[in-house]
């Protein structure tokens, strides 16, 4: 007979916890109806059973988290192997501790540009201190991973060592930087008092209104208890953090948002603000000029430490790549405060000063030489506590005063691949350093771009073994007026022992009609290697010597105060039989306005023909912007062959 329904199948069942479990019969199912768990019986061995018990069936009440331990990842083919000829086996928990955590595991989310709201400074610190050291050791060797888009900062983040941040490339991953933002979920106390009365509540996304100050932007949730006065009763919490905003500004929050009845000023509230960083876990509610610090290895989430008490506590061996910091106000602001920090790397990065950029003049006066508006500060404590072995690549800093400054004892820090725009100085290396300092030592620049910059490229003022190679300088040392203007040296050595290799300028470019070295003579040209400097031009300049019976302008070459200079030619005549091959030696004295030339040379023609080219020079002074006048030295020849065709071919370098 057919079924055409079954109304009811019964299972074992009980309380586990009051019974226990008992052993099934093979394929016997039972329910334990206070722990929500399924078994079923194994089954004897003379079954074929591998032994005898009861097997957890998984049901949606379970966690499978708690199993992980029991489950191994396996290739599935027995021809992969993740070993040496055997297989390794993980558990899923190791599997999914290794590699990235995401930035949204600790409720940091990204938002859409280009200016996000939520404050997400205070999310992002505890992130760091959570995932990396309190201390000497490391309590998750992981990176700390930021998706694709915009991230807002309004106050200091402080980076121990072992620090891995990694975002999703340049102009992908944003950390926007607002200076005097309120910081996200801070609660202000309430310090004025006003007449009137208004109904116990909660008031959310209430904009403030500044009183006294320049900040905007900030929206509050105001929670009341009861009727006036304000101070007992009710309190402030930070919605959106705003900008602009300082110690002791006075803001309010309108009376009339309070409901019927309630009016402006009357029921007015009013709130000066104070920096409530007190402890080492607070955080500035504004006005920090640091947007990345580092500290040493002793510091906590409930301590911090920025300088080291030894080499053993020095923060070391971070890694921070692949994303954009992007600066809303400029002035006295460090996107990166390096302290004493050791074997660390910053690659893919893009420090961006948004207001710095596609510049004019009146942006960058002489006297807005701001040294902590920059894009990296480089400190040390001592030179045993040095800040050494750390390296830049594919870093871009625009739109600073400074790409990179220091003052102290660096030693061996590498910029690789780099690209240091529109700024007032590009990097700064010594300056102002202390008496006894020995300053920045051994630190390389290499193959980096250096454009629009209003004065020197690299300026060293103390420290030596710092060298500068392959780099290309664009409108550098101009007032950014082009190279019809270059009163600045490109590269400034005022301390011995710095050097220049095979850097590209383009105050000489043979192909541009503002070439300084053969057209403009009448335009200034300072020194593309300026100070204590030992600089060779190796690149090889050509021109034609005409037919002149009186001493005619050949190149010029900017030159210091006091020079020894060695020009290496070549000239060959092709209408007469004339192959010279020479050194002119010259000395310069600007401060006394002398000038020596020798030229010893070998000949190769026509007896009686040597001396038709001669060589003469005279220091020239020019007048740039701003009155300031520059000196240089203009070499001049004379050519008695009529008619004459000829190459004259010439390298040079400067000892000052």
């Amino acid at each position: 007979m057919a079924v055409f329904q079954i109304s009811k199948i019964q299972v074992r069942r009980g309380k586990k916890a009051v019974s226990g479990m008992p052993q099934l019969a093979s394929g016997e199912l039972a329910w334990a109806i206070d722990t929500q768990e399924l078994y079923i019986g194994n089954g004897a061995i003379s079954e074929g059973s591998p032994f005898v018990g009861n097997t957890k069936v998984l049901t949606e009440k379970d966690n499978i988290f708690t199993l992980a331990e029991q489950y191994s990842y396996k290739p599935l083919s027995a021809s992969i192997f993740t070993g040496i000829g055997v297989d390794i086996g993980r558990s899923l928990q190791s599997r999914l501790d290794e590699g990235q955590v995401n930035a949204k595991s600790f409720g940091i989310e990204a938002e859409e540009g280009p200016v996000p709201l939520k404050d997400q400074t205070e999310l992002i610190q505890n992130a760091i201190w959570s995932l990396y050291s309190d201390g000497f050791t490391m309590l998750n060797k992981v990176v700390l991973e930021f998706d694709p888009g915009y991230y807002k900062i309004s106050g200091t983040v402080y980076l121990p060592s072992n620090v891995s941040i990694q975002g999703s490339g340049i102009g992908k991953t944003i950390f926007y930087y607002e200076k005097g933002g309120l910081n996200y979920r801070t609660t202000f106390t309430i310090t004025g008092t006003s007449t009137g009365s208004n109904s116990a509540g909660t008031y959310i996304d209430i904009p403030v209104v500044t009183v006294t100050g320049t900040g905007s932007g900030a929206t509050v949730r105001i929670t009341k208890g009861g009727d006036l006065p304000y101070s007992g009763n009710a309190s402030v919490t930070v919605i959106n953090s705003g900008k602009g905003y300082a110690s002791g500004d006075q803001v309010k929050i309108p009376g009339t948002v309070f409901g019927a009845g309630s009016v402006s000023p009357d029921n007015d509230m009013l709130i000066t603000l104070v920096n409530n960083e007190v402890l080492a876990t607070a955080y500035p509610s504004f006005g920090t000029n640091t947007i990345f610090e580092f500290v040493n290895r002793s510091s906590s989430r409930d301590t911090r430490n920025p300088s080291p008490t030894s080499t053993t506590n020095q923060p070391s061996n971070v890694k921070l790549s692949d994303f954009s910091v992007s600066v809303n106000r400029v002035n006295s602001t460090r996107v990166f405060a390096i302290a004493d920090l050791t074997n660390s790397q910053f690659v893919n990065i893009d420090a961006v000063s948004e207001d710095r950029t596609g510049l004019v003049v009146s942006v960058f006066s002489p006297t807005a030489d701001d040294q902590l508006n920059s894009a990296v500060s480089l400190t040390a404590t001592s030179s045993v506590l040095a800040c050494k072995e750390n390296s830049f690549t594919n870093v871009k800093a625009r739109g600073f005063n400074y790409a990179i400054f220091s003052s102290t004892d660096i030693i061996n820090n590498i910029f690789t691949n780099c690209v240091f725009e529109d700024l007032y100085k590009g990097i700064g290396l010594g300056i102002g350093a202390s008496l006894g300092a020995n300053g920045p030592r051994k630190n390389t620049i290499e193959n980096s771009l250096f454009n629009r910059i209003l004065q020197e490229g690299l300026l060293v003022e103390k420290g030596y073994g710092n060298r500068s190679k392959g780099n290309t300088f664009i409108n550098v040392g101009t007032n950014l007026s082009g190279i019809d203007d270059a009163i600045f040296p490109v590269i400034n050595f005022m301390s011995v022992g710095n050097s220049s290799f095979n850097d590209n300028f383009d105050r000489a470019d043979p192909y541009s009609s503002l070439n300084l070295s053969r057209t403009n003579f009448t335009k200034p040209y300072a020194p593309e290697v300026a100070g204590r400097a030992n600089y060779q031009e190796i690149m090889p300049a050509e021109l034609t010597l005409a037919y002149t019976t009186v001493p005619e302008q050949a190149f010029k070459i900017p030159v210091n105060n006091v020079n020894n200079i060695e020009i290496n030619y070549v000239f060959k005549s092709t209408a007469f039989n004339q192959t010279k091959k020479g050194t002119l030696h010259i000395v310069v004295d600007l401060l006394l306005n002398r000038v020596q030339l020798v030229d010893e040379f070998e000949y190769i023609g026509t007896t009686g023909q040597d001396n038709r080219i001669q060589f003469t020079a005279s220091i020239a002074s020019n007048a740039g912007s701003g009155s300031t006048v520059i000196k240089s030295l203009i070499i001049f020849y004379t050519n008695l062959n009529v008619s004459d065709t000829n190459t004259f071919t010439y390298t040079y370098k400067v000892l000052s």
